[in-house]
């Protein structure tokens, strides 16, 4: 086997879409950093099975040209791009998803299609199409690319707190909150409004990022014109977010204004939207409580 040819060609199966999604998000990409995350992401799903696939097809067809056993070399070019891909995706947690495996499934057949193309076998466009339509499989049933694991059984979690809620703070009812479905289902958003407290009308907008596996929160209130987010893992019932805010004010004081939102999940009945914000002066970063609401139905 042509082994140098063979590693070449898989180094650049790995490279070359990775390369062209850069390309794509410098040229077409928007400039606001969030966003451009979830667009590299969107084109991902595109660029990363249909481009790898033709990669791998072309690799396999000019290493195997004249080759003694072009259609295994292929197949190895084909395996080796899976493995890495399936490595890297392990290595960096990405969540479970068909898309991953239909992609790699299809870097093999090329892999193979191209050893076949090598020795003298003809490729039709009709094969050629195969390959693009067995890339792209899985993102047929989404409903955008990159949507992956949507919806994830966090999501499921988060519809069923869908519907009115009593608020109640340190017993005693202040209010009332409805929380309702976003982009079907994505997100669920709580609009909350309460009296006698000191935030007396706020949003909070909770989803689960399937891409990084952890529950995310926006959060809005009248106390000012801008919106924090926080991230994090469930603890049992207990959902804490953490998060940093670019407060001007702690920041020339020396300080980073750091906090937590934790969405409690007691019951079918009852949850608990906390905040707390982070003492980071010290090593033992206390939590102190700010404002927590209990809502019941």
């Amino acid at each position: 086997m042509r082994w140098p040819l063979i590693i070449l060609a898989v180094f650049l199966g790995e490279a070359l879409p990775i390369a062209a999604l850069a390309v794509v998000i410098a040229f077409f990409g928007p400039s606001d950093p969030v966003a451009a995350s979830d667009y590299a992401n969107a084109m991902g799903a595109w660029i990363g099975p249909i481009g790898g696939a033709l990669v791998v097809l072309l690799g396999a067809r000019l290493v195997g040209s004249g080759a003694e056993r072009p259609v295994a070399q292929g197949a190895v070019i084909g395996v080796a791009v899976a493995i890495i891909d399936g490595a890297l995706l392990v290595l960096a947690g990405a969540p479970f998803a068909m898309l991953f495996v239909v992609s790699n499934v299809g870097k093999i057949v090329a892999g193979i299609v191209g050893g076949l193309w090598a020795r003298g076998r003809s490729v039709t466009p009709a094969a050629l199409a195969g390959l693009l339509v067995l890339g792209s499989v899985p993102l047929s049933g989404q409903d955008s690319p990159g949507e992956a694991g949507f919806p994830a059984p966090e999501h499921e979690q988060l519809a069923a707190l869908v519907g009115p809620w009593t608020v109640h703070v340190d017993g005693a009812r202040v209010g009332t909150a409805t929380a309702a479905p976003v982009l079907d289902g994505r997100f669920v958003e709580f609009d909350l409004r309460a009296e006698g407290t000191p935030i007396r009308r706020a949003l909070y907008t909770f989803g689960f990022d399937t891409r990084h596996g952890h529950f995310t929160v926006m959060a809005r209130d009248e106390s000012g014109p801008y919106w924090v987010t926080a991230t994090g893992v469930a603890d049992g019932s207990r959902i804490p977010m953490y998060g940093v805010d670019d407060d001007p004010v702690m920041a020339s004081m020396g300080y980073v204004k750091e906090f937590v939102i934790e969405l409690e999940l007691r019951s079918e009945s009852e949850i608990v939207i906390a905040t707390r914000f982070i003492d980071n002066r010290t090593e033992a970063r206390t939590e102190l409580p700010f404002l927590s609401f209990v809502l019941t139905r």
